[in-house]
């Protein structure tokens, strides 16, 4: 029992399929082993990440990772986003999260009744992003960990992780920072001043690779169009951990956004 309790489980929940990783201890990025499950695509109005969850519990049942740490990645398609302005008088936690729930509501239009909504804590004094996850995906989680013994270390959206891993390769003027995921975009803008806007597209499901990055540019484009970004504005394409400028709006509109980040 001694040689799991320092174990470490960084698992990685897709919409169509759940990666784990099972790590030795908590300072080691190289796994000790790697499983890739495939979870379809739930039936009628189940949650979409009921699967996802079961499948992981499954291949749990057939090991013992009691005493075990889980780390666990989200990916945003089961995510919501939203930005929450600085109000110096609102700086009190209760009063930050009544803020940010009407901004979820408003640009989600509708109530967000069920959903656990968090804010980046890291940034005071500026407009800060926001994450929402269902209620019912984190007692579910906790439910899993608690029936096999795992103690639950993390539990983050995959846009917010890629943040927190790249925050100091930020450019440091007004840029636009996007994540591609398996089934969904997120992008938004930041300053020195915090962010100002914040979106998220879902990507259709589809094994062609090809096609996927076309789409996901597609998208970048859509949104570079409709918000009317402006030329030259250094992108942060997280995945890539690069950092490009976009060109006119006119050149994006008769070609492409992003050839030279493939």
């Amino acid at each position: 029992m001694s040689a799991l309790l320092g174990r470490v489980l960084n698992v990685a929940l897709g919409a169509g399929h759940v990666q784990v990783d099972v790590l030795s201890n908590a300072w080691t990025n190289r796994p000790i082993e790697r499983a890739i499950l495939h979870s379809p695509s739930p039936a009628g109005s189940v949650a979409a990440w009921t699967t996802g969850l079961e499948v992981f519990s499954r291949w749990l049942d057939q090991r013992s990772f009691q005493g075990a740490s889980l780390h666990l990645i989200v990916d945003d398609i089961f995510v919501r986003y939203a930005v929450v302005p600085w109000r110096a008088d609102l700086q009190r936690t209760p009063e930050r999260k009544s803020l940010a729930l009407a901004c979820f509501e408003v640009a989600y239009g509708g109530s967000m009744d069920g959903w656990d909504i968090r804010i980046d804590a890291a940034v005071r004094r500026r407009p800060a992003i926001a994450c929402a996850i269902e209620l019912g995906f984190i007692s579910s989680v906790r439910h899993v960990c608690r029936a096999r013994g795992l103690t639950l270390k993390l539990c983050r959206p995959s846009f917010i992780h890629k943040l927190s891993a790249e925050w100091q390769e930020m450019p440091s003027v007004e840029h636009l920072v996007v994540s591609v995921g398996e089934r969904a975009v997120v992008g938004g803008t930041r300053s020195a001043e915090g962010w100002s806007s914040v979106w998220l597209r879902h990507l259709p499901s589809s094994p062609d690779c090809g096609a996927m990055s076309s789409c996901w540019q597609d998208i970048l484009r859509q949104e570079y169009l409709l918000r009317g970004y402006v030329d030259g504005m250094p992108i942060l394409l997280l995945e890539k951990k690069s950092v490009f400028t976009l060109p006119s709006a006119r050149a994006v509109a008769q070609s492409g956004l992003v050839e030279n980040a493939h």
